[in-house]
């Protein structure tokens, strides 16, 4: 979810014990924060200027869900997968030369 989706996020899981829930919370060009359980990571982005972000969320979701059907388990290492397709998916479409 981005900052904006948060809340609905929140209302959404408030009655839920288990699994506990992982949730990836973007913030445009802000760190990626991960909660996971107890567990609170955020991870800096590198700077990348772009024309058009259309479909970066969507794709970093599909990013972090790639990697919990490939078999990985961190959560830390399930966003940076997000992380990494939707930073592949902006760098095609950098307006730096």
């Amino acid at each position: 979810c981005n900052q904006a989706e948060r809340e609905w996020i929140d209302d959404a899981i408030t009655a839920r014990t288990a699994p506990q829930p992982l949730i990836v919370q973007t913030g445009g060009a802000e760190a990626v924060h991960v909660y996971h359980g107890e567990s609170r990571t955020s991870v800096d982005l590198e700077p990348i200027a772009f024309n058009d972000a259309s479909g970066a969320g969507d794709t970093l979701a599909g990013g972090c869900l790639s990697a919990i059907v490939g078999g990985v388990i961190d959560a830390g290492a399930i966003a940076a997968s997000g992380i990494q397709s939707a930073a592949t998916l902006l760098r095609s479409r950098s307006t730096e030369d």
